[in-house]
Formats: C-alpha cells, sequence, structure tokens
C-alpha cells in the first residue's frame, strides 16, 4: 500500500527523499511509545 503511494510521488522526490518520506508517514501511523 504505502509502495503504492511512494510510486506516485517519485516523480517529485528522489530515492533517497522518497524513503525519508515515507518513513515519516509510517512513524505518523505508528503508535508512539
Amino acid at each position: 500500500v504505502m509502495r503504492s503511494a511512494a510510486n506516485g510521488m517519485q516523480n517529485d522526490f528522489t530515492e533517497d527523499e522518497l524513503s525519508d518520506q515515507i518513513l515519516r508517514q509510517a512513524q505518523n501511523f505508528l503508535p508512539h511509545k
């Protein structure tokens, strides 16, 4: 699911920026410990 969303953003971000963006998105969904 996240990978599909990432594919739509590849034109706007480099791979490193995209990976960082995904990590930030993932952290938003994970419960903060």
